[in-house]
């Protein structure tokens, strides 16, 4: 067996286990924002996540700090905000 395969075992055999779920990338294509879009995609985030009792923490990543309209929106869901992210830009 090689390495590879044996941490997919071991993600595998512990993910009955878990009570941590993390979403990365959950946001909307400019085009389409401000359209209503939003409240379904959060909507089914939460129905999905809430469907399954086991999970007690869900964690958003990638949210960034200019993200100025997402930040209101997962607030009203009761989102704590722990970590932020940021980018930096220099020139070279």
């Amino acid at each position: 067996m090689t390495k590879g395969s044996r941490s997919w075992l071991i993600i595998w055999h512990e993910l009955p286990t878990t009570d941590w779920i993390k979403i990365n990338g959950a946001g909307m294509v400019k085009g389409y924002r401000d359209l209503g879009g939003t409240a379904i995609l959060y909507g089914e985030l939460f129905r999905s996540v809430a469907e399954d009792q086991r999970y007690k923490h869900v964690e958003l990543v990638q949210i960034g700090l200019e993200n100025d309209k997402m930040q209101p929106e997962t607030e009203n869901f009761g989102v704590d905000f722990y970590k932020i992210h940021r980018i930096y830009q220099r020139l070279l």
